[in-house]
Formats: C-alpha cells, sequence, structure tokens
C-alpha cells in the first residue's frame, strides 16, 4: 500500500503469490491482470481511482501538517478518453487532490511520462515564486473492462516477448524549495535535479525503427549530479523500451556506473499506464532510503526514474534521496 512496502515487496516478490484474475474473453480465456488487494477485484473504476488517490496523498502528507496553512498548487496523471478511462474516474481522482491538499489550481496530465513534463513544470513554477508547494500525483487502474479492452486493442507483434500483466497503482509527491523547507522544519525525503520529455518515433501503435535518440536526448537534458548506480524504469515492460533504455544509457555512458541496475516496477507489480513515471520514482525514493537496492549503491547516489507514454513520449527525472 505504501512506497516503503513496495521497497521490500519486490525483494520478496518470488515469494508472492497475486490472485487470479477475474477478467475472462468471449472465449472464457482467462485476462491476467494485477490489482491492489486491499482494494479487490469487484469495486468500480472511479471508486478504484478515489481510493488509490487518497492513499498516495495521505502517504506524502505524513508529517507535514505545517503545509496546511499555504497555498498549493497540483498536477494529476491520469488516462484520458480516448484509452478507455471515464471522466468521471478522471474528475473522482481530482477530487481527492483537491479536498485533501486544499489546492488553489489543479492541472491534468497523460501518459506513462506525463508526470515528468508535470516535474518539470512544477519546478519552474516553484522557482518563480508563484506557490511554495506543488503536488503531482499520479494514478491509472486497468481493473475495469474497458479499460482491459483498450489496452489489448493492439495486440504486440508475434516476435515481442510477453508483457507484463496490466494492473493498478498510484503515487504522490509533494515539491517545494530548500529555502521554504528549511524556514518550515520539514522533513525532507530527496533532491529532485530535474525532469525532462521529448518525443519519439517509435510508439506503441506503429512499427517505426526504435533509434533512443528521443530518450538520449532526454538524459542529456538533465543535471548530471555524479555516477549513477540504479535506475528506476520500464526496462523489461517490452521491446520498445528495452531497446530505447539501453540505447539512451549507452549514449550517456559517463552518467552511469559501469555496472548499473536496471529495477523495473511494472514487471512485478503489472503495467501501472499514467502512474508508472511517478511510481518509478517514488519507488527509487522509498528503495533508496530504505537500502532496499539489489545492488551495492551508496543510498544516497542519484538515480534515474524513465518512463514511455504510448504515444512515444519519452521523459525521466534525476534525484537522490537525503540521509535519513
Amino acid at each position: 500500500m505504501t512506497p516503503r512496502d513496495h521497497a521490500f515487496f519486490v525483494r520478496a516478490a518470488e515469494v508472492v503469490t497475486p490472485a487470479p484474475s477475474p477478467f475472462v474473453t468471449d472465449e472464457d480465456a482467462r485476462v491476467d491482470v494485477r490489482y491492489c488487494p486491499w482494494l479487490g477485484a469487484r469495486m468500480p473504476l472511479a471508486e478504484r481511482m478515489t481510493a488509490m488517490t487518497r492513499v498516495a496523498v495521505h502517504e506524502a502528507l505524513y508529517g507535514l501538517e505545517a503545509l496546511e496553512k499555504f497555498e498549493v498548487n497540483a498536477f494529476v496523471c491520469t488516462d484520458d478518453a480516448a484509452r478507455g478511462m471515464s471522466e468521471d474516474a478522471i474528475g473522482a481522482a481530482r477530487a481527492v487532490v483537491q479536498r485533501d491538499l486544499h489546492v488553489s489550481l489543479v492541472k491534468g496530465c497523460r501518459g506513462d511520462a506525463g508526470s515528468f513534463a508535470a516535474l518539470r513544470e512544477a519546478m519552474a513554477t516553484l522557482e518563480s515564486g508563484a506557490v511554495p508547494v506543488v503536488a503531482v500525483v499520479a494514478v491509472d487502474s486497468f481493473v475495469d473492462a474497458t479499460r482491459l479492452a483498450e489496452a489489448r486493442r493492439v495486440a504486440p507483434p508475434f516476435w515481442e516477448s510477453e508483457p507484463p500483466e496490466q494492473g493498478e497503482g498510484a503515487a504522490a509527491v509533494l515539491l517545494t524549495t530548500t529555502a521554504f523547507a528549511s524556514a518550515q522544519k520539514l522533513t525532507v525525503l530527496a533532491r529532485l535535479h530535474g525532469s525532462a520529455i521529448a518525443a519519439g518515433s517509435a510508439t506503441d501503435e506503429n512499427d517505426e525503427p526504435v533509434d533512443g535518440t528521443a530518450l538520449t536526448t532526454v538524459f542529456r537534458g538533465l543535471p548530471d549530479p555524479g555516477t549513477t548506480f540504479t535506475m528506476f524504469g520500464q526496462r523489461d515492460v517490452g521491446g520498445l523500451r528495452f531497446e530505447e533504455s539501453r540505447i539512451a544509457i549507452a549514449r550517456n555512458a559517463k552518467r552511469f556506473a559501469k555496472v548499473t541496475r536496471a529495477e523495473s516496477l511494472e514487471q512485478e507489480t503489472g503495467r501501472l499506464g499514467a502512474a508508472a513515471g511517478l511510481a518509478n520514482l517514488v519507488f527509487g525514493i522509498a528503495t533508496m532510503r530504505h537500502a532496499a537496492m539489489r545492488n551495492d549503491a551508496p543510498r544516497t547516489s542519484p538515480f534515474y526514474a524513465w518512463a514511455i507514454s504510448r504515444d512515444g513520449t519519452r521523459g525521466a527525472a534525476v534525484a537522490s534521496v537525503i540521509e535519513p
């Protein structure tokens, strides 16, 4: 349920047996989907989005009661009607953010990599001094017949490895400046060094060759705070993402250690859709802070989180945790 749970859950994933999927096709073939056990499989989509958003926001707010008196802007990243997401479900997630964070402005973002665009805009907003705090929340669920049908509309090519099952999840972060955090005596978990996006020609719905150019551009557009030993992204989600990351890492070799651990959260939890990008960032923060990495990386060393949207948008962020 929490980022800390996930940091240790992935280490124990080999002994965790997921519940069977309740969905079948017209031919009675099972459609695999992972779902939050604390929600079950029967809860309607809008209620699922509400519940997951509420938990993510509550976790982000923990111990930050001092922020209640300050103006907060927010971004809420979801999928849209074109991908089978209902307006009611989107509205439900936004309502939780607006109510629980007392926000004055809520903006939307879309797709797996959409939250990286939101993070970039949030950093610019904070630097301008417009507001002292910006929240970025991402939530998505495929535990719904319409959403599953849309996700399966384009079958993977015959040469593609078996992709992870569809899933669901939510993540949230609160961003502020070093000066504001110090003045309000806030507990700071990590430092976000930068976030960037770029459009790539290869998408989930075409056969364009994967050239790695867009993600290479994204990495080169980010600050370089030091050697990276760990990445959190979509490497094992499919061939497009595997090849794109492999090429982009090779072209940015000076940023990475010779042996860099690539963690793929969705391989363990199922596809997270529009929650993927931010979930990788939050998962990275939790994993590094709790020293749950599956390598010998220093816990405060910088790490990258990245994702690729179905429309080909590439996004990434670089961050480092602050010693607890």
